[in-house]
């Protein structure tokens, strides 16, 4: 077993609201993040309904014919579509052999979050900035005790990451349980 399966995998959250830049954030991360030898998952938590069977497709039609569970694998990669919600710990526990956890949404879980604000979605952070191990914004008129890092600049955002993934929440396999930093 590695070091990181033995201390955990550390989980790092993007929390904003819709439209603030989240997925195209975690996007321009994933390579950088890459590029300094880290593996890396990412969990998307949709708040509306979603759908990956397409239909007509074998997956949709196991599931339309009443499957709670169908999975779908080939040499390159494996889906398995569950016909029902999971909580956050559960879709972890699935997640193996990575370095890092990115995690989009789940503002309201105790993990470790970077807050993002776009000024032309006209909404403010999901929390008080103090709340975030640091900040993704455009705004200028944001001061905070956190790092504050412009949407253009992911090579420091994933810098930060890498420097501070000690400091995160974890992931423990073993015990099942998510734990603060």
């Amino acid at each position: 077993m590695g070091q990181t399966e033995q201390q955990g995998i550390p989980v790092i959250a993007f929390a904003g609201y819709s439209g603030s830049g989240k997925t195209t954030l975690i996007e321009a991360l994933i390579p950088c993040l890459r590029r300094r030898g880290l593996r890396v998952a990412v969990i998307k938590h949709d708040a509306h309904h979603f759908d990956m069977d397409r239909p007509g497709k074998d997956s949709w039609r196991f599931s339309q014919a009443g499957a709670e569970v169908s999975v779908i694998t080939s040499p390159e990669k494996t889906a398995v579509v569950e016909q029902r919600g999971l909580p956050l710990w559960e879709v972890l526990s699935r997640v193996r052999d990575v370095d890092l956890i990115l995690v989009e949404g789940y503002k309201n879980e105790p993990l470790t979050q970077i807050g993002l604000c776009r000024a032309a979605s006209g909404k403010d952070f999901t929390a008080p900035v103090e709340r975030f191990a640091a900040v993704v914004t455009d705004r200028m008129d944001v001061a905070a005790a956190v790092p504050v890092f412009s949407f253009r600049d992911a090579e420091a955002v994933a810098a930060f990451i890498e420097t501070n993934k000690s400091c995160f929440t974890r992931f423990d396999h073993g015990a099942l349980e998510i734990t603060a930093p």
